[in-house]
């Protein structure tokens, strides 16, 4: 405390916090190292700003041990801001980074199986986040399995540990989803969940991540990375619930639809049943009714041979009665005659026809060729037409002052348009 006074140091704040005293609490740290710093209310009333976890600072002051704890300490007599800390500094980087690459798009994002049985959390076994989340599970009496991967949360080499359980969920294919989480804690501490390497992991992830990191108020990488962001590790396993919950609802759903389908089909063919019993009647009722209709077919077919038989026979009977009664002789003669007469009649028909059709065929072609309206042009007649409507004119009442006309004459047609009408009185 003697020998290091008057010391000028640069970090960055952590866990700054303000009691009722007014004092002010922090820890300024680097990559490397970290010391506990004290100023006093007496002095920070007079700065012109108020320190915040990840700013980087530049102070002076004096070495002190606080003797209760047996920790070294540095009591500041002056702070003023040396820019954004380092690790908001990367922070603000590696975001804009993934974004600019679209590891945040939407369209990136997948959603949650509906078949949620088994889920992998990746976290510190013994931290509170997991105990949290395997209270809600239990109290909720969810039969969900949860297997967790153990892992560092804070510190050196957390990241590549958080990263490999996601790598391991992902090549054992043994659970649904995969749940990144730890409680609260500075911005140094949840810094690892930050890292690209857990961001690439995530990425590359063929099962669906909900990142539940720190409290509501903080914000990590992977939560932008994830495909869902859970404020609390507790808010996490109420989602994780809520979609087997929702599965079980449906499957619930549906049974009971199902059941009260099979009542209704079972009473339908009951119904059915009873009806096609009532129908059928006794098999014996049956047999003896199949007998007599059998019996009655049976004799109905005697009887109705025994008839055919009859007809037949008296047909074959008259048949062959007339068959001595005309000889083939006399027919053959009968129908020649006949025959020749038939003949000699359609001859002299076709000759009388013939002769009265081509004399009445000459008539018509003389009354046709007089009939011919264009037959009268070659005496000197001409046909006129309307040019618009090609209606035969008969009266000048329907010819107006320069109308066109169509005129037709024994050989050709010409034009014409009319100059004057005249009316005869």
């Amino acid at each position: 405390e003697y020998d290091f006074e008057n010391i000028c140091l640069t970090g960055e704040v952590s866990n700054f916090r303000v009691p009722a005293s007014g004092h002010h609490y922090f820890t300024l740290k680097d990559k490397g190292a970290q010391i506990k710093a004290v100023m006093f209310r007496q002095t920070n009333m007079y700065m012109k700003f108020v320190p915040k976890d990840g700013m980087q600072v530049l102070g002076k002051g004096r070495l002190s041990v606080y003797a209760p704890y047996g920790t070294y300490q540095i009591i500041l007599d002056y702070l003023e801001p040396a820019g954004v800390g380092a690790l908001k500094q990367a922070f603000d980087d590696l975001k804009k980074k993934l974004a600019a690459e679209g590891l945040f798009d939407t369209v990136r994002k997948k959603e949650l199986p509906e078949m949620l049985m088994t889920v992998g959390v990746v976290t510190s076994p013994t931290g509170a986040a997991i105990r949290d989340f395997i209270s809600v599970t239990e109290r909720r009496d969810s039969n969900l399995r949860v297997i967790i991967y153990p892992a560092k949360v804070q510190g050196v080499g957390a990241a590549q540990e958080i990263a490999a359980g996601i790598e391991y969920f992902n090549r054992a294919e043994n659970v649904d989803a995969i749940v990144l989480t730890r409680g609260g804690g500075s911005f140094e501490d949840l810094f690892c969940f930050s890292e690209e390497i857990v961001a690439r992991a995530i990425s590359a992830s063929e099962l669906p991540i909900i990142s539940a990191v720190g409290h509501e108020i903080d914000y990590s990488i992977s939560d932008f990375t994830a495909d869902l962001r859970a404020p609390t590790p507790s808010v996490a396993a109420e989602i994780v619930i809520g979609r087997k919950e929702e599965l079980d609802h449906k499957i619930s759903n549906y049974a009971e639809m199902l059941q009260s389908m099979m009542r209704e089909s079972l009473f339908d063919y009951r119904h059915r049943l009873e009806y096609c019993k009532k129908a059928l009647g006794t098999p014996r009722r049956v047999i003896d009714d199949m007998r007599l209709r059998l019996d009655s077919i049976i004799a109905h077919l005697i009887t109705s041979v025994k008839a055919n038989m009859n007809r037949a026979r008296a047909q074959v009977e008259l048949n062959i009665e007339s068959l001595h009664r005309s000889s083939p002789k006399v027919l053959f003669l009968r129908q020649e005659n006949r025959l020749n007469m038939l003949r000699q009649s359609l001859e002299s028909g076709m000759l009388e026809k013939i002769s009265g059709s081509d004399q009445k065929l000459k008539e018509l072609t003389e009354r046709l060729k007089h009939a011919n309206p264009y037959n009268l042009l070659k005496h000197g007649y001409s046909v006129a037409y309307l040019k618009e409507t090609q209606k035969i004119l008969k009266n000048v009442k329907d010819i107006r002052e320069g109308a066109l006309l169509d005129v037709k004459l024994a050989e050709g047609s010409f034009e014409c348009s009319v100059t004057k009408v005249y009316h005869d009185e």
